[in-house]
């Protein structure tokens, strides 16, 4: 094998391992994509927890409140 041959194999070589390197970058791209829409979702998901935990703590202390009268009034 002389050098050109040499060569003509180190760059079909590396052709493919940059056909292999695009292909594996189209599917990282696309996880990526799929993880940034996951994570708009959670937080999206955490906002409306935070929400409801502040309804419930704002009902919990109406709760008490009515609670608190019905035993003022001895009944």
């Amino acid at each position: 094998m002389d050098k050109i041959d040499i060569l003509e194999k180190k760059i079909r070589q590396a052709a493919e391992q940059l056909v292999d390197l695009k292909e594996e970058n189209k599917k990282l791209q696309a996880n990526m994509k799929f993880i940034e829409t996951e994570n708009k979702k959670a937080g999206q998901l955490i906002r409306e927890n935070d929400i409801l935990q502040d309804e419930r703590k704002q009902v919990a202390s109406r709760v008490e409140k009515v609670l608190k009268r019905i035993n003022s009034l001895n009944v």
